[in-house]
C-alpha cells in the first residue's frame, strides 16, 4: 500500500475524514514530515503557501483535526503516540506524533 494511503486511513481511523478540509491538510504535512525525518520547525506559511491557504486558516485546520482525533478516537492517538495523554495534543504535537509513528512504521519495514 503507498505511503499516503497509509496515512489516509489512519486519519480516518482517527475520525478526520475527506469531507474536511483539515484530512488534506493533514495528510500533505504528515507525508513532507515523513520524508524530512522531522527535522526542524515547521514554516506554516510556506506549507500554507504550498497548500493554497492561509497560515491562519492552516492552524484552525490542524487544531481542529487534532481536537476531533482526540473526541473521536483518543484510544487509538495515545496507541500512536506511545505515551498516555492526559489531554488533545496541540496540532503541532499532533502532527509530529503521527510523523514519528509512520516514521517507526518505515524502518520496521
Amino acid at each position: 500500500m503507498p505511503k499516503n494511503m497509509y496515512i489516509y486511513k489512519t486519519l480516518y481511523l482517527l475520525g478526520i475524514t475527506p469531507t474536511y478540509r483539515c484530512f488534506l491538510y493533514t495528510a500533505y504535512i504528515v507525508n513532507y514530515l515523513v520524508e524530512n525525518k522531522s527535522k526542524g520547525p515547521l514554516n506554516l506559511a510556506k506549507l500554507a503557501r504550498d497548500l493554497d491557504t492561509t497560515p491562519k486558516r492552516l492552524e484552525r485546520n490542524l487544531h481542529f483535526a487534532a481536537v476531533t482525533a482526540w473526541e473521536e478516537n483518543s484510544h487509538l492517538l495515545t496507541q500512536l503516540a506511545k505515551n498516555p495523554l492526559s489531554a488533545a495534543p496541540s496540532a503541532p504535537e499532533f502532527l509530529y506524533l503521527l510523523a514519528a509513528h509512520f516514521i517507526r512504521q518505515q524502518k520496521a519495514s
